[in-house]
């Protein structure tokens, strides 16, 4: 197996991707490999894309999660980031393979593979603030623990309806005690079922664009 430092560059390694604290403790069971997402009002003029393939996970906490995920989460390493709480990042992840996909079936076949309700992934699938309806980004992940948790001051920057926010310089040598949540053989089956649904899309999946 390679090691995930040796494909990750410092440089841009100060990103935190927001997701709800309960599908944070999924994947960090193991029990999810994907990332959904259509982006909200701070996302830009172009709407959300997974513009950065390596990032942490930062844990959050809204209303809509008591009822939008169909698996019940594991309990979670720490609290959702607040002002009171500070920040507290468990998980480190690349980005395999992130797609738009412009296809409802497509998206209802991936079901078995993530944790969140089908009126969730539809509200994403159908919203259309800047982009084109009917669409949703999907990034197939492999997560990696912290050996030891980075804790850090919440940020007035870390509030506000987006998906991305820059964090600080994280501590040294962190990218050297990542563990991955899956073994090498598992990861690899449940990545080979996820690809094939995607790569079967029609219309076909694309990229979402460079930024």
């Amino acid at each position: 197996m390679q090691s995930p430092h040796s494909q990750t560059e410092k440089s841009a390694a100060n990103h935190g991707f927001k997701e709800w604290l309960g599908v944070c403790s999924l994947l960090l069971a193991g029990n999810t490999s994907l990332l959904l997402r259509k982006g909200g009002i701070h996302e830009g003029r172009d709407g959300f894309a997974f513009k950065h393939r390596q990032f942490f996970l930062f844990p959050t906490s809204f209303h809509e999660e008591t009822h939008g995920l169909v698996s019940t989460p594991p309990p979670p390493p720490g609290p959702p980031a607040t002002p009171e709480n500070g920040v507290t990042i468990h998980a480190f992840a690349r980005a395999l393979t992130a797609l738009r996909v412009r296809n409802w079936s497509t998206v209802a076949q991936l079901a078995p593979f993530h944790p969140w309700a089908e009126n969730v992934v539809r509200d994403r699938f159908n919203y259309s603030e800047k982009l084109e309806a009917e669409c949703i980004s999907i990034a197939l992940v492999r997560v990696y623990r912290l050996t030891t948790p980075w804790h850090l001051p919440y940020e007035k920057k870390f509030g506000g309806c987006r998906s991305w926010v820059d964090l600080p310089q994280p501590p040294a040598a962190w990218h050297k005690s990542l563990t991955p949540v899956l073994d090498d053989n598992s990861h690899d089956q449940r990545a080979e079922k996820i690809l094939s649904i995607l790569t079967q899309a029609t219309p076909p999946a694309t990229p979402p664009p460079a930024k």
